[in-house]
């Protein structure tokens, strides 16, 4: 039974990214566009922004600078607050603003976005997290795009090689596992309604569709999970893209803060009210490691698992640009999720009992 599940669900995997990959559409270098676009990076009180990689692309911003603002919102203290407001000095085209204080009835980011969104009047706003971040290219091309499509758009990252072991265990992630249930119909937006707000990506929408959401009445969702339920109120869908080479997602490089990410990961899922998101992934986890905690107990089935495994993550390297290093060591990512969920569990277990 166990090994049907897992040649199942693999199957479905692989189907489903395959699916996507043929109609979704790949940022590139080549696209053209001349209008205005903001960005806005929300850094919520949990998120981790980095001055380094954000302080590269800002740099290389400067050539955008003529249609480009950047809004930066920070929620609370931050350590490097001073940085980025000494990095924004004579640069009309970068934006922080700082949020000392919220209700606390409200998700960080909605209300974030909400305070200064009578201030968006370009003609394409994107939205991203601290860690996803997008070049020169992606920026472009998302505008061509938006111009194009007329329909607003989202991006999924490739995981930045900072490290082979960053990439390794964040190559395996909501993104990549869920990414198939995006954009799709009936049964599956339910599913995809309760993973929306915990995958990686950027959103780019008109400015038209930005102005009509209602924020103040976003209560405790986030703001994916504010966007997804205007296109499922509308009916209205959502173009998929690939972010090619040209939008990455930053992740902790050491094996420590590796796990307690991942551990994080865990708890965020756990402590939404639909438990839905956690359990789907932590059946995608027994499906990346059936071939190593079943090769005795289900030998069949876990080689053929494993061929099946092999073929998914062929496509993966194929669609998100992965480095063959972090495909092969597949298993040590596994390992590195699995012991993350361990570390989860035990943490509410410890809670429990004090």
């Amino acid at each position: 039974m166990l090994g049907l599940l897992a040649l199942g669900f693999t199957s479905l995997m692989i189907y489903t990214l395959v699916k996507n990959a043929l109609f979704g559409i790949q940022l590139n270098k080549t696209s053209s566009y001349h209008g205005t676009i903001e960005l806005i990076v929300c850094n919520g009180p949990q998120d981790n922004i980095s001055f380094e990689h954000w302080g590269n692309a800002l740099s290389s911003y400067s050539s955008l600078s003529d249609q480009l603002i950047v809004h930066f919102l920070f929620d609370g203290l931050h350590s490097d607050l001073g940085k980025w407001q000494q990095l924004s000095q004579g640069k009309k085209w970068i934006k922080i603003h700082h949020f000392t204080q919220r209700p606390s009835e409200s998700n960080s980011c909605p209300w974030m976005i909400d305070q200064i969104s009578s201030s968006i009047q370009s003609s394409i706003v994107l939205i991203t997290d601290s860690q996803t971040i997008p070049s020169n290219e992606a920026i472009i091309s998302l505008g061509s795009f938006m111009l194009e499509k007329q329909t607003p758009i989202y991006a999924i990252p490739q995981t930045a090689q900072v490290s082979t072991l960053s990439e390794t265990i964040f190559s395996l992630n909501p993104t990549l596992s869920f990414i198939s249930l995006f954009g799709a119909k009936k049964w599956r937006r339910h599913f995809a309604k309760n993973l929306f707000s915990i995958t990686d990506g950027l959103l780019c929408v008109d400015q038209k569709f930005f102005k009509e959401l209602n924020f103040k009445a976003s209560k405790n969702f986030s703001w994916k999970e504010l966007f997804f339920k205007n296109f499922e109120d509308t009916g209205l869908r959502f173009q998929l893209a690939f972010g090619e080479k040209f939008l990455k997602r930053y992740h902790s490089q050491s094996s420590a803060a590796g796990l307690l990410e991942i551990s994080q990961n865990w708890e965020s899922m756990w402590s939404k009210k639909n438990k839905l998101p956690f359990w789907i992934f932590a059946i995608s986890v027994f499906v990346w490691s059936f071939p190593l905690i079943c090769l005795f107990t289900h030998p069949f089935w876990a080689m053929a698992s494993f061929f099946l495994l092999v073929l998914y993550r062929f496509f993966t390297k194929i669609v998100f640009q992965e480095s063959w290093t972090s495909v092969i060591l597949h298993p040590v990512g596994s390992a590195y999720w699995i012991i993350g969920l361990f570390k989860f569990i035990l943490k509410k277990f410890r809670q429990g009992q004090a």
